[in-house]
């Protein structure tokens, strides 16, 4: 992009795609004024607003000052506000209520109201929280505030994370809570607590998210109806400053321990409209505050960047970065990383000196991998946000070639759907359109290598007329029938190298929804390698043999929630045959050092 002038970036803000009466800045420990985007920019009064906000030398380091700036002159972009990265975290407004995006909309009984303002009583319903009645949860607005109720303990709602489902798009809903405290600030806790509740819309069910560590061991509330801030540290797991917060806002300002409770202070809002729900004071504090993953998140604190005549040495362009500092953007949150040195946190941080990792520098020093969130051969992840660690152990990655990065096959800046995949690839001249599902997205890098020698780059740009020829030589790979975009998903690449073998956050049915990022079709040698461990889901089961087709005459497992069953002993033995050592179809062996796989 070329530098901007400085009168060019005051006419730019002054067409900001909000309207400037609805735009309002935050002064610490006052009330929001309306001010417009024109009158912070052309009267040269930018810095003093920072100054009112931040010190000096703060200042002059660089601090994040919100996408709406950002987006002021990079119009291209705006479809970055319909991204999840935008919105996953939004404060519950009954004016939104049952609107996708901004609002709660979890409705269980399917009246068109949320089960807020239903106020729904998990004592008067069957549910999955049966066992704790009658001190089961209890739902609630009132006066505008959502609350949730466990025995006689009210907490107030602060935010809704929520996020769409990979499955069917659906919402999965959770709530983060504020609980009254006698000795807290204005009555409250200073932290935020996950609830032990979320809905999901695929099921149209509330579940649990960690709820028992509300509850003792004989299913009663740990907490009474105004505990101290002590009985609340000590009761509830789920603090969401210390395991949640450091990914879900744009910088971070400030961390302190407050009476036991980790504390977060992100970033002034700088400039928002006052309608929209994902900006919000999150912390209690009484200011409006930049919450969500916006520009700055991955371009790093975009203020000097903005005083400066948008000098393009004060902002980080990802692009441009290394294949490893790419990788660092995204896998910041995309893992799941405990801080540094001290193990904190629950996300990239240096805990002793309280700094955050910033785009573009080397985030090794800010992070170790606790390990705990692995099958038993260590390296297929086995939940959710674990890419970051998939892709760094993967072939797609430490080959020596090239490097595959997150945005090869993510964008960033487009709500293309839940898993934001690119719909369209660039190889030499040719742009390719690209999906998932019928694996151009695959073949548009992997065409005219290996076992797709035959398929040329001009075949994948024109895939509808040239389907048969392709389908022809991935059979000949799969070793199935060609039919990628049907139900069964026969021969569509991703089922056997990216299997669904992580879990959801509430689920223990078994319900695998999260792709595997290691590229390996996981064989089924690891589900009996380790039975004594519990035994580990294989690509060829979980993606089919185990829930969809019988053709072994085994019989089928619809909810996999185990994989040392005897049938999973049975069926793994039988795919052992196709798919492992001597195998007729893939012959492969697996090291006990590295469990890589060859021929696959």
């Amino acid at each position: 992009m070329k530098r901007i002038s400085r009168g060019a970036l005051a006419v730019a803000l002054v067409a900001l795609p909000l309207g400037a009466a609805d735009l309002k800045p935050v002064v610490a420990g006052s009330q929001p004024a309306p001010v417009s985007a024109e009158r912070i920019i052309q009267t040269g009064s930018l810095r003093q607003t920072l100054l009112s906000r931040y010190s000096a030398a703060d200042v002059a380091r660089g601090v994040y000052i919100g996408s709406t700036f950002c987006l002021a002159c990079h119009t291209d972009k705006k479809t970055f506000l319909d991204t999840q990265h935008a919105f996953a975290l939004v404060q519950p407004r009954v004016l939104n209520s049952m609107v996708a995006k901004k609002g709660v909309v979890a409705d269980a009984n399917l009246n068109g109201k949320d089960d807020f303002i239903d106020g729904m009583d998990f004592n008067a319903i069957s549910s999955n929280f049966d066992k704790y009645k009658p001190n089961a949860p209890k739902l609630a607005v009132e006066n505008g505030t959502y609350f949730i109720t466990i025995g006689q303990t009210k907490m107030k709602v602060v935010a809704v994370r929520q996020w769409r489902e990979p499955t069917d798009s659906s919402w999965l809903q959770r709530f983060l809570v504020k609980i009254p405290a006698a000795d807290g600030a204005n009555g409250w806790s200073r932290g935020n607590y996950v609830s032990g509740i979320l809905f999901r819309g695929s099921t149209g069910k509330w579940e649990s998210d960690g709820i028992e560590a509300m509850y003792d061991a004989s299913n009663q509330p740990k907490l009474p109806a105004l505990p101290t801030v002590a009985q609340i540290v000590a009761a509830p797991a789920g603090g969401s400053f210390e395991t949640c917060a450091g990914c879900h806002t744009t910088g971070i300002r400030k961390y302190e321990k407050v009476q036991g409770e980790w504390v977060m202070t992100p970033y002034f809002a700088t400039l928002y409209n006052a309608d929209d729900p994902s900006y919000f004071d999150y912390n209690g504090d009484g200011n409006v505050e930049m919450v969500n993953i916006g520009c700055e998140a991955c371009h790093g604190p975009g203020g000097n960047h903005l005083l400066n005549g948008a000098d393009r040495t004060n902002i980080v362009n990802p692009a441009k970065l290394t294949a490893a500092q790419q990788l660092d953007v995204c896998g910041r949150c995309h893992s799941r990383l405990k801080s540094t040195p001290n193990k904190t946190f629950s996300f990239p941080y240096n805990d002793q000196t309280m700094t955050e990792w910033t785009p573009g520098t080397d985030m090794t020093a800010f992070y170790s991998d606790p390990g705990t969130s692995y099958w038993p051969d260590g390296k297929t992840p086995k939940s959710t946000h674990m890419e970051f660690m998939a892709v760094k152990s993967s072939i797609h990655y430490t080959n020596p070639y090239e490097k595959l990065v997150c945005s090869e096959c993510h964008t960033s800046h487009q709500a293309t759907g839940p898993g934001q995949l690119v719909s369209s690839r660039t190889n030499g001249t040719a742009t390719i359109k690209t999906a998932a599902e019928n694996n151009t997205l695959c073949l548009s890098c992997h065409a005219t290598h290996g076992p797709f020698a035959a398929v040329t780059v001009a075949m994948v740009q024109d895939y509808a007329k040239n389907v048969d020829a392709i389908g022809k030589a991935v059979a000949a790979h799969s070793k199935h029938p060609y039919a990628p975009e049907r139900m069964m998903g026969l021969g569509r690449c991703i089922e056997c190298h990216m299997p669904r073998a992580g879990i959801a956050p509430g689920n223990t049915t078994g319900d695998y929804s999260v792709r595997s990022h290691t590229f390996q079709a996981t064989p089924p040698e690891l589900t009996l390698k380790y039975q004594s461990a519990g035994g580990m889901p294989n690509a060829c089961g979980v993606s089919c043999h185990q829930t969809k087709v019988n053709v072994f005459g085994l019989g089928m497992d619809a909810t996999p929630a185990v994989w040392n069953s005897d049938f999973d002993k049975a069926l793994a033995t039988q795919l052992l045959k196709y798919y492992g050592p001597g195998g007729t179809w893939w012959n492969t062996t697996v090291t006990p050092a590295s469990h890589s796989t060859s021929g696959r």
